[in-house]
């Protein structure tokens, strides 16, 4: 595997493709970005759309996958509360060495709950 692989070549992240915004393109296009998998297909299109009531972000799914949304205050306050529980199994860990052990892991790959 090459060495400087990015987060689009690892397939960590979609590919994002924004719409053209060149003469003749409808007036409801413009703002749109399409993220595409790794294989070049189109998995959503987003925009942010300004309504009366505030902004609001739109997204069109092209595939059938799961979609959810974390505002940085959600991922500020999520990381915030992993970190304590961290420090919290490290405490336990510490006093319980000879029958616990803790290995550092990434907490989505085994689900909520575990």
């Amino acid at each position: 595997m090459p060495e400087n692989v990015n987060a689009y070549d690892s397939g960590y992240r979609l590919e994002r493709k924004p719409w053209s915004t060149g003469a003749g393109v409808k007036a409801d296009d413009f703002g749109k970005v399409d993220f595409t998998n790794g294989s070049g297909e189109r998995v959503f299109t987003g925009w942010m759309q300004k309504t009366e009531a505030g902004n609001i972000l739109r997204v069109d799914e092209h595939q059938d996958v799961e979609l959810a949304v974390e505002t940085s205050n959600q991922r500020q306050t999520r990381e915030a509360v992993m970190l304590l529980l961290t420090q919290e199994l490290q405490v336990i860990t510490a006093r319980h060495e000879k029958v616990v052990s803790m290995y550092e892991d990434d907490p989505e790959t085994f689900g909520a709950g575990r």
